[in-house]
């Protein structure tokens, strides 16, 4: 995305530290170098992928389309966020190449947020895809993901959902002749381990169906225990699979998932897209995810389900294959804090005319095309008026976000060019050059500011949630004396900019 500066630090300093701080929101991982990015921490289970075959280009690949049973997974183990207020995870994926066992492909890729004061230890292998246990009564009985708090499935073959009741093989989830088994492409939701024990839970809430069956979707009912199968209006043509277009070029899908706890910190919202480039999309639309529940365990036994929202978050994703196999590939993973003001760059002109400018000025309105939001995390307003925007938390910054003057934010002046100042009563900003024959070009400045910190306005008044640097520019150029000097030129908007963010308001 043109016009934005992400920033590859930890999140783990304190708020309090903010004003003095560069933006810590969005964070950006593109997973498209050549060797192992610094930034993640990896697990390689059997047959994974490394070197040349795992870190390219196009992406990192958890697994190879040749390689059987084939599992890893990893975690962004750099970043670690609070749960206050909630997180967005994006990422692209891709699922190539490869070959069928029973009629598909597989298995499937998934992303999990777990307890950022747990290590880094994954869950089952298979159809487990990292996340959950796999029980056995033959074989070594392998835990969950260490710490896990919500899985996402992007399930190919189709048994990241089920119940298994193997000897070989035994978690929770859907019995398999209640919904679509194998052969379909399937999106689950699971929730965390019960309580610690890391042999228990993992409960899938959610999971529908995207193509070829008439069971759009099965929802855990809290009360009983029991899955609810629902008919869905979802674009059943829509395969989890990506393939390449008709150039030979990878295509990929754009996951983008949204997690906003409540008030009472007894449960969370969760948000989901699954986007195809041509526009097509499978979405999950505000699911809540209780902390205390009745589901069924491996053995079909009901039981008060029990977890809770660890106090600050880590991000991971993981990858298999069976008999049948593929390669999954992971890219440009981008972390925000939800809802976060959404500012576009605003261009004005100023006419030199004959060449004499002095003591002229012209004026930017730094908040016309703006989007603040305030009140509580799962129903916050956007606007860009008085009500949602503190306009004296106007500040002018560098490209990174620093400030520029601390003790005077409301103005800053470039010798030999001219002065910028923020102006509370019209909250607009007026630049007035300071030199008789100021040369045709650019001449630009950053700012921010964010929402009200006063009661029922929700966190949207804290610092982390101070709009990005924001570009302001002011084009000298020769003009007609006819032309007014305060009409825009343009407003920056990024065809795609905020539309995840609006969305799901």
């Amino acid at each position: 995305m043109k016009n934005k500066v992400f920033f590859f630090i930890a999140l783990c300093i304190s708020l309090t530290s903010f004003a003095q701080q560069a933006r810590m929101f969005p964070y950006y991982l593109p997973l498209t170098g050549t060797s192992k990015p610094p930034e993640i921490e990896e697990y390689f289970g059997s047959n994974a992928p490394t070197l040349a075959q795992r870190y390219t280009e196009d992406g990192l690949a958890l697994t190879f389309d040749e390689d059987e049973h084939a599992f890893t997974g990893f975690a962004l183990s750099n970043l670690s966020f609070t749960s206050n207020y909630g997180i967005e995870v994006e990422f692209k994926y891709a699922m190539i190449d490869g070959k069928k066992y029973n009629g598909n492909y597989g298995d499937g890729l998934s992303m999990f947020l777990y307890d950022s004061d747990k290590p880094f230890q994954i869950g089952g292998q298979g159809a487990s895809l990292g996340y959950v246990y796999r029980n056995s009564s033959t074989n070594a009985d392998i835990p969950g993901l260490n710490g896990a708090y919500l899985g996402v499935g992007l399930d190919l073959y189709g048994d990241f959902k089920t119940r298994s009741t193997g000897s070989g093989e035994k978690k929770e989830g859907i019995a398999g002749g209640t919904f679509s088994n194998r052969g379909y492409s399937h999106i689950t939701i699971r929730g965390g381990s019960h309580g610690t024990n890391r042999y228990k839970g993992y409960p899938v809430l959610y999971s529908t169906a995207t193509r070829g069956s008439w069971e759009g979707n099965a929802r855990l009912d809290y009360d009983t225990g029991e899955y609810e199968l629902r008919d869905s209006n979802l674009n059943k043509s829509f395969d989890l699979r990506t393939g390449y277009d008709r150039e030979g070029e990878i295509i990929y899908h754009t996951v983008k998932v949204m997690i906003l706890p409540n008030p009472s910190n007894t449960g969370s919202y969760i948000f989901m897209v699954v986007k195809h480039p041509d526009g097509v999309s499978d979405i999950l639309y505000r699911y809540y995810y209780s902390h205390a529940f009745k589901t069924k365990d491996q053995d079909n036994v009901l039981y008060n389900f029990q977890t809770s929202m660890p106090a600050n978050f880590k991000v991971g994703f993981a990858a298999g294959t069976g008999g049948a196999t593929q390669t999954h590939l992971v890219k440009d993973v981008v972390i925000r804090l939800p809802y976060s003001p959404i500012t576009y760059p605003n261009d004005v002109i100023f006419c030199i005319g004959d060449g004499d400018n002095k003591d002229r000025n012209v004026s930017i309105d730094p908040y016309r095309y703006t989007y603040f939001y305030r009140g509580e995390m799962s129903f916050p307003i956007g606007g860009n008026s008085a009500d949602n925007i503190d306009f004296d938390s106007f500040r002018f910054e560098d490209e990174e976000g620093y400030p520029l003057n601390a003790s005077t934010p409301y103005k800053h002046t470039v010798p030999g060019v001219g002065i910028w100042e923020y102006q509370r009563g019209s909250r607009k900003v007026k630049f007035t050059a300071t030199t008789n024959n100021l040369s045709q070009g650019e001449y630009s400045i950053y700012y921010s500011a964010k929402g009200h910190n006063k009661p029922n306005m929700g966190p949207f008044g804290d610092e982390v949630y101070r709009s990005q640097p924001t570009k302001l520019t002011v084009i000298m150029k020769e003009c007609e004396r006819l032309v007014n000097p305060l009409i825009p030129v343009r407003i920056e908007v990024e065809e795609e900019s905020g539309e995840f963010e609006h969305s799901w308001s």
